[in-house]
């Protein structure tokens, strides 16, 4: 799944639903079994099924189960998906400000766009863009596993990536090869890529280390206050910024080497 941490339940759908959910649930577990381009068909045949639910509780289920299993797939099927998931919230009248945040955080986070004339829509939308500023004027001084400290506002002149990761986080480790590859690509060229764990203590992330290769430099933030500051919530989350220090993306949930190259050319990195 995209989520690695303790979610919310965004839809409270009634119990007679629970057998008309389970009958297109059942295939969610597998989809990170599949490769990519049958994971992507499946995904989007799942979102076809989901429109076709009448109740706006099961919908939103599906569909928010289904936007945490699409990573890495092409941006019309995430479009499929986020369509399927503001269809879900129209025919909502109950409160799901979490549901309509996490459509939200998708929107800015990619070219992904959805027709939703709702205030409730609009009212995330300007959360995450306070949340977004809040994030662009953000520092930390963390160490690495070697004892460097890094300080986000000395890096001012290159290419910043920020990856907040756990080690027992599936979709965190799948990334970390792409995240590899593109830092031996783009670091003569100014990127700094900075994985930083705020629930992982120092032990364990040298139990980690000592069995995966990351060549860029892994930061501890005890106690999370780095990765709260942020407004971190679910991981893998990353952000980038560019020469100036002004965020040029970020996204929820895993991305393979193209995608995370595409927004890295934002910089003008390519």
């Amino acid at each position: 799944l995209r989520s690695c941490l303790p979610g919310v339940l965004l839809f409270a759908p009634p119990l007679h639903s629970q057998k008309q959910i389970a009958a297109i649930d059942f295939a969610m577990p597998d989809l990170s079994k599949l490769s990519d381009s049958k994971r992507a068909l499946a995904i989007e045949q799942l979102a076809l099924k989901i429109w076709t639910f009448s109740g706006c509780a099961e919908k939103g289920v599906l569909a928010s189960e289904l936007l945490d299993a699409a990573d890495d797939v092409p941006d019309d099927v995430l479009q499929e998906v986020a369509t399927t998931y503001a269809a879900a919230l129209r025919g909502c009248s109950g409160q799901y400000d979490n549901a309509y945040l996490e459509l939200a955080r998708l929107l800015r986070g990619t070219h992904i766009q959805v027709s939703l004339d709702d205030p409730r829509l609009a009212a995330a939308l300007d959360k995450v863009d306070t949340e977004d500023r809040e994030i662009e004027e953000a520092d930390f001084t963390l160490p690495d596993m070697q004892g460097r400290l890094w300080t986000r506002k000395d890096l001012r002149g290159k290419v910043v990536l920020l990856n907040f990761w756990l080690t027992g986080c599936r979709p965190c480790v799948h990334e970390i090869p792409a995240l590899d590859a593109l830092y031996d690509r783009f670091r003569a060229k100014g990127l700094v890529i900075l994985a930083i764990s705020g629930d992982d203590d120092a032990t364990a992330l040298r139990s980690f280390l000592r069995t995966h290769s990351v060549s860029y430099p892994v930061l501890l933030d005890l106690g999370r206050k780095v990765t709260e500051r942020f407004h971190v919530v679910e991981v893998p989350r990353s952000m980038i910024f560019n020469r100036s220090g002004k965020l040029t993306a970020q996204v929820i949930g895993s991305r393979t080497q193209k995608q995370f190259a595409e927004m890295l050319g934002q910089t003008g990195l390519h």
